[in-house]
């Protein structure tokens, strides 16, 4: 089995960073395993120590074009055995939370459109960086 590269160690081959986002604004952050980055959405940001707190979304449908995929807050439920993508999450599920510093940040602060798509624009911003193995189709 192939060795899956763990996005998150890959070093910067440029010194382009992201701005911190505000809190409601969408991002592209580096992801871990076998995904190599993720989308969440600012929900606390700390200026001093240059991070944020994001809340993990994701797909529903994984085989469709990364160009049609719609995007929803990712949930936990109480059994921790399943994951739900909505906006109306069950009782007693967990969001998705994780802080990231600055530098794991791989797009500027952007928002769903209103198919619920990443827009274009930061979807070729991704994929242009170097600091991720990913590439537009």
């Amino acid at each position: 089995m192939p060795l899956v590269p763990d996005y998150r160690k890959l070093k910067p081959a440029s010194d382009r960073t992201y701005p911190l986002p505000n809190v409601g604004d969408m991002i592209i952050f580096i992801g871990g395993g076998s995904k190599p980055w993720h989308v969440g959405i600012c929900i606390e940001k700390d200026d001093g120590e240059q991070s944020c707190k994001v809340h993990y979304y994701n797909k529903r449908n994984w085989r469709s074009p990364v160009r049609e995929q719609m995007w929803y807050p990712a949930w936990q439920l109480r059994n921790d055995t399943q994951e739900v993508f909505t906006d109306d999450p069950p009782a007693g599920s967990r969001p998705f939370i994780e802080t990231l510093d600055r530098d794991e940040i791989l797009s500027d602060a952007f928002q769903l459109t209103q198919g619920r798509r990443i827009p274009m624009r930061v979807l070729r911003q991704v994929s242009d960086s170097p600091r991720t193995q990913w590439r537009l189709p």
